[in-house]
């Protein structure tokens, strides 16, 4: 499912862009809730080489979904205008 990019991710990303780090100093900071807002909760995942996040929708149902350091940057600059959520397992 799409869901469109909004100010409150638009912001979370810009957040990380502004922590950028290298991949070996992403791990270190490794934290699944590092960044949160009120209707996201993410951080880096080093198995996962990426910063995965869930979304709570306004019915405060979970969807998952997972950015690349590109992705990031997309999203913080407005190049990214939607990303794919699924849900959680």
């Amino acid at each position: 499912m799409q869901l469109p990019v909004d100010s409150e991710l638009r912001a979370l990303a810009s957040e990380i862009v502004s922590w950028m780090a290298s991949q070996p100093d992403w791990r270190e900071l490794e934290g699944s809730d590092v960044f949160q807002s009120p209707n996201y909760s993410g951080g880096y995942e080093a198995l996962e080489e990426a910063f995965t996040f869930s979304y709570y929708d306004p019915d405060r149902r979970e969807w998952w979904f997972q950015l690349g350091a590109a992705d990031v940057e997309g999203l913080a600059d407005g190049r990214t205008h939607s990303i794919t959520i699924r849900e959680p397992g």
